[in-house]
């Protein structure tokens, strides 16, 4: 095999095969590699042994041997299988008979010549339609540092701009504010936040306002890369243009960090083009879920099981494999074998997040402890960073809810945010979510099944969890869950 898939040609006549492969090389012959097969047996061998695009299967094969219905059945209900494209070959006058079976197209012999370039032709841009959208809007990226002038970047090579005047902005008083912003007013605090953020970043800058107004109009996506401590900055307070809503219940909004070299490379993004690669090689999307209830946070449970619900049953028809880990489960032994394994594309935890003030390391996510009864074990970030090895996941969703740890609440996830996010961006994790603030068991339960509820629609982070946060606002526009989280998407 030379890499491309194959197109298999099953047939106990020399001649057919000879047809069948001549037609194929003439119209398909940059799309796949013909191959032939003259029995049934030999031809479910080579297709569970090598990718194909395609079958052209005979109906009528070597007498007292499976004939091509039995191969067709046994294709549909192989879930490794049931997806290739076939077309039956028959000899029947008549073609009604081939509409009984499961095939997508059928040809009669006697019309060879006439149909069957254009049948296949058809099938293929039918199996050509993906589950997801490929093109999307491209990216407005704006990277931010202290004492340099702002780049603006539309796309890859669309648009770039550079402000004359070097940004000046006080990212330790903004720090300290969003932290502070926490509270019973917390609606208050997060607009006056953002008034101020658009006031340094945007207003005071017209070449900057310009370029946002101009990239609307042929941009919604919007990313802002800046060094680690700029992920504590709450950009995602900022109104949008007209000042009269949240910028990020309107556009798709992400980080990145600069500053995160991983040694060991990256792992793909979850984006269209890996889940539709999965869907053309016919392998699964693999998600881990853990929940951990260490105390006070019963829904958890909930969530996962909710969660693995959403995977399964999506509606692209996309392969899922889910690892659902609940709280009686969700060992710190348990958890961290299938973190190392690297097997899962998404992991999502569901538990308290913690950080200890006196102890730098320790940025921690807690799971059912298997020493004390009712004391917890701890994910740390040094652990966390540890596990993942040559295979990391494509997304990471650290669903923390209220948390129980000693310390200041202002403090508690604010802090998580930044170590376990930078632990698993230099880990080579490219995507992941964590909140600001602290969010109740309900906020965090809704946020998380309206994000992956969407990422199942489009494909893309960014747009999924715009999507969530509006339908958290428009649903409960008191409860900050969708005001809370942090994305951060590294480039490719």
């Amino acid at each position: 095999m030379n890499g491309r898939p194959i197109a298999l040609v099953v047939d106990d006549d020399p001649e057919w095969q000879r047809k069948v492969r001549d037609r194929l090389d003439a119209a398909f012959a940059s799309l796949f590699e013909v191959v032939c097969e003259s029995t049934g047996e030999a031809a479910l061998d080579r297709l569970r042994r090598h990718r194909a695009a395609l079958v052209i299967l005979d109906a009528m094969l070597e007498p007292d041997k499976p004939q091509g219905a039995d191969v067709l059945r046994e294709i549909r209900t192989d879930p490794a299988l049931q997806r290739i494209p076939v077309v039956m070959l028959t000899g029947v006058v008549g073609v009604n008979d081939a509409f009984r079976w499961d095939a997508d197209e059928h040809v009669a012999k006697h019309e060879f010549e006439r149909q069957f370039a254009a049948r296949v032709d058809h099938l293929l841009a039918r199996a050509a339609t993906w589950p997801f959208e490929s093109s999307a809007d491209p990216t407005l990226s704006l990277f931010v540092r202290n004492g340099a002038p702002v780049d603006t970047v539309l796309g890859v090579i669309e648009y770039r701009e550079q402000t004359k005047e070097a940004l000046d902005v006080d990212i330790e008083a903004f720090k300290s504010r969003g932290r502070k912003a926490y509270g019973p007013e917390w609606h208050t605090q997060a607009r006056d936040i953002g008034r101020d953020l658009y006031r340094d970043l945007v207003k005071g800058r017209p070449e900057i306002a310009a370029t946002l107004r101009s990239a609307f109009d042929r941009a919604r996506r919007v990313n802002v890369a800046g060094k680690l401590d700029w992920l504590e900055v709450p950009l995602e307070f900022l109104p949008n243009l007209t000042g009269r809503s949240y910028f990020v219940l309107h556009h798709p909004f992400s980080r990145s960090v600069i500053e995160a070299r991983p040694e060991r490379g990256v792992a793909p993004s979850i984006s269209p083009k890996l889940l539709n690669d999965l869907h053309r090689d016919r392998r699964p999307l693999r998600v881990l879920l853990v929940a951990s209830d260490t105390g006070g946070i019963p829904k958890v449970d909930q969530e996962v099981e909710s969660i693995r619900a959403i995977f399964v049953h999506n509606t692209k028809h996309l392969r899922t494999e889910v690892t659902v880990l609940k709280t009686a489960d969700a060992t710190l032994a348990a958890v961290s074998r299938e973190l190392e394994s690297g097997a899962h594309h998404i992991v999502h935890y569901a538990g308290h997040g913690e950080f200890v003030k006196q102890r730098i390391l320790e940025h921690r996510l807690a799971l059912r402890g298997t020493r004390d009864v009712g004391v917890p074990d701890y994910l740390d970030k040094t652990k966390l960073q540890g596990l993942w090895g040559e295979h990391r996941p494509s997304l990471f969703y650290m669903s923390c809810c209220r948390s129980s740890a000693s310390g200041e609440q202002s403090d508690l996830v604010n802090n998580d945010l930044l170590g376990l996010m930078d632990a698993a961006l230099c880990a080579g994790v490219p995507s992941a979510i964590g909140f600001r603030w602290p969010v109740s068991d309900h906020g965090a339960y809704d946020l998380a099944l309206a994000f992956y509820d969407e990422l199942l629609k489009t494909g893309r982070p960014d747009h999924a969890l715009c999507a969530a946060r509006g339908r958290i606002y428009r649903e409960r526009p008191e409860d900050p869950a969708w005001l809370s989280p942090v994305l951060v998407m590294q480039p490719p």
